[in-house]
Order: C-alpha cells, then sequence, then structure tokens
C-alpha cells in the first residue's frame, strides 16, 4: 500500500522524493537518525525574527530594570547595578513564552520514533510534550566540565531528550554571556563534558535531520564541525526559515545539508503520514499490570510482523541484566545486523520472495529463542 502524501503536491515536491522518504524511515526505524532541534522551530511562520533576535528585544525591554547591556544575539554583559539571578528569571520567563506557539509541532515531534533528539535551545518544551502525550523519555543536558555518565544508550522505546546548549534548570550551563560561551567552547575541545555512550551514538548515526536551524548561527556550525571530523556519507536534511538561495548553497557545499522547504510544519506532516501509513508512530508507554509481561508483547510484536520492533525491545530488556545477559546481548546485536542486511536486500530487489520470506522466517524463530533465554535467566525482570 502506497504511503499518503502531503496534502500540497508542490510541497511535496521541494521536500523528499520516495526513495529518500523510505530511506529517511529505514534509519528511524533501526535507531540511526538523530533528529536536532533548532530555535526557529519555535518561529513562526511571517516571523523574520530569529529567536535570538525576539530574545534580545524582550530582554532589552527590561535591561534597565535588570541592570544588563544587550547584544543582537540575545547575549548580554551584566552592569554594575545587575544581577545574574534576576536576568535567569527573566530568560526563563521568555522561553516560557516561546512555547505556546509551538506546542502544536511539539506535539507532533513527539510521535516520530526516533531514539535520540538533540535540542539546541535551553528549554524543556520536547520533553513536555513527550509527558503530555503519555510518552516514555529521559532528559540529559550539556553541562561544561559535567559529563552525566548515568546516561544510557537511548532507544525509540525510551528516547533521550538532550538539550546540547544547557538548561534552563541549572543556570551554569547556559550560554548568555561571551565567559559562557568561553567556556562552553573550552568544554567542547577537551571533550569531557559528555557521555562517552551518547557521543559514540550521535557519531555512529548515519542520518541526521535538523528542524528550525538558523541561517548563521555559532551553534550550527560548532555541531557541524565536530560532525564533519567523523564524516562518513551521513544524510544529512534541513528546515531553515528563511534561507535564500547563497544560504542553500553555503550549507551544501560547506557541510553536504539538503535544504528542504523551510516549512517545518509540512516536513513534520509528511514525516508523520509515512510513519502512520507504515505503523510506526509513537505508543503510549506500557501501564504496569500484572497479567501482562514483556515476553508475551515480543511475542505478539514478532506475530504482527514487527520484528525490526522486537528485536530493538528485546536488546533494551537485554541491557536490564547488565554483564548478566553479555552473550544474549552479542546474539541479538548479530541477529539485528542479519535482520538489516536481509531489509537492505529486499530494497535493492536482489533477494527472491521466497527466499526473503525463509530467511525472515529463520530470524524469527532465533529471536523467539533469544526470549526463551531471557525468560530462564531473569524471569521476574520481564514483567512490565
Amino acid at each position: 500500500m502506497e504511503p499518503s502524501t502531503i496534502s500540497d503536491p508542490q510541497m511535496e515536491s521541494q521536500l523528499l522524493s520516495d526513495l529518500q522518504w523510505n530511506s529517511l524511515l529505514r534509519t528511524i526505524e533501526q535507531e540511526r537518525c538523530v533528529i536536532c532541534v533548532g530555535p526557529e522551530f519555535y518561529t513562526t511562520p511571517g516571523d523574520s525574527r530569529s529567536q535570538s533576535a525576539r530574545l534580545s528585544s524582550y530582554l532589552r525591554e527590561h535591561s534597565a530594570k535588570i541592570g544588563i547591556k544587550v547584544r543582537e544575539n540575545g547575549w548580554y554583559h551584566l552592569r554594575d547595578n545587575g544581577d545574574h539571578l534576576v536576568v535567569h528569571e527573566a530568560v526563563n520567563i521568555f522561553y516560557d513564552s516561546e512555547r505556546q506557539a509551538a506546542r502544536e509541532r511539539l506535539s507532533k515531534l513527539a510521535s516520530i520514533p526516533g531514539h535520540l533528539f538533540l535540542c539546541l535551545t535551553p528549554d524543556r518544551h520536547l520533553a513536555a510534550a513527550f509527558k503530555e502525550k503519555g510518552y516514555a523519555c529521559e532528559i540529559g543536558e550539556y553541562v561544561r566540565n559535567e559529563p552525566d555518565r548515568n546516561i544510557s544508550v537511548p532507544d525509540k522505546h525510551r528516547p533521550l531528550v538532550y538539550n546540547l546548549v544547557g538548561d534552563l534548570e541549572q543556570r551554569n550551563s547556559l550560554v548568555l554571556t561571551y565567559n559562557d560561551f568561553f567556556n562552553y567552547m573550552e568544554s567542547t575541545f577537551r571533550g569531557n563534558s559528555m557521555s562517552i555512550l551518547l557521543k559514540d551514538n550521535i557519531l555512529s548515526a548515519e542520518c541526521f535531520i535538523f528542524l528550525g536551524m538558523p541561517p548563521d548561527d555559532w551553534r550550527m556550525h560548532m555541531f557541524m564541525h565536530i560532525l564533519k571530523q567523523h564524516e562518513n556519507r551521513k544524510s544529512k536534511y534541513a528546515t531553515i526559515p528563511n534561507a535564500n538561495d547563497d544560504i542553500r548553497e553555503s550549507w551544501q557545499c560547506q557541510y553536504g545539508i539538503r535544504l528542504m522547504n523551510e516549512d517545518i510544519d509540512g516536513f513534520l506532516n509528511g514525516l508523520i503520514t509515512r510513519c502512520g501509513a507504515k505503523n510506526l508512530l509513537r505508543e503510549k508507554a506500557a501501564v504496569q499490570t500484572s497479567h501482562a509481561s514483556v515476553s508475551q508483547g515480543l511475542r505478539a510484536m514478532i506475530g504482527n510482523s514487527k520484528t525490526s520492533d522486537a528485536l530493538n525491545r528485546l536488546q533494551h530488556e537485554i541491557k536490564r541484566t547488565g554483564t548478566a545477559g553479555r552473550d544474549l546481548m552479542l546474539q541479538v546485536i548479530q541477529l539485528k545486523s542479519r535482520h538489516t542486511g536481509l531489509q537492505e536486500q529486499i530494497t535493492l530487489g536482489i533477494i527472491p520472495d521466497n527466499d526473503s520470506k525463509l530467511e525472515l522466517n529463520k530470524i524469527n524463530v532465533s529471536l523467539l529463542k533469544l526470549i526463551d533465554d531471557l525468560e530462564a535467566l531473569q524471569p521476574h525482570a520481564m514483567s512490565l
């Protein structure tokens, strides 16, 4: 069955081809796609001002009262009568006011079954959208010189929403002054402020989606510069509002980013339509029950032809067993690789239909055996 299209055919043609959409969906499903949310995600259509410009304007209105001199990019420096705590409160109020205009976008984005969302703003609006819709997620933030060693490898069943430029709830993590910026850059170049597990997960991704990235901003340049050092033919798609032809050409040549239609809503609608057609949209977190079990859910996934979901969920459950499940983890990783290879052969049309069905059956049999092994290893850990 062919996936539905976005309502506007002209917009559709400016986005992606069917092959690109399919490739994008595959990387999301296989947890190889990182979704980056930029400050212009909160810019409403028709507003030519960037979020930095809006922040600058807001702070300038109150600069005399809170004792700061404000720059065009929203940064400031404290005057003699200034108070960092009062400024921090003003910044909080500004970011709170940004959420309402993007509430629908945030809700749509939360339903996309990604495993890792990198936010280039210090708010927690996306995490709040997950909570409102009943979706499970972990929250993390980049704090200068303080790596979070508690962060585990994210997966689409419990994705990570990670603030890459600090968190409003931790004043010392924000980048609002030049001193903040220099400290942030120093920490970045030292490479000691991010969990190794998370860093490896980002750099091993095959596809990046950038939503609402500013045309020319230090956050974007810094992230792309780091990513470029580990380049391995990654696919990169972006929606950048108010991007002229020069900007499009610059980003394409400099970082290999394909700039799509700048309408974020159009892209999200297209992505949701296709995820829905493939039954991939995120589901609410499971509620604890005494009669259901993870193993039953895994077997149901296999019975409903959701082998990829079952593999990812099983890997997540094995991860919880720690060192006791090391052998099972190696087996499930090998099985996932085998399944990925089969899917690629099917996509390329280089395997006969009967052979592909036979191989999938073998994979499912191996998967069921792993579920049995996990139950035997830790029977009580398998309950939801």
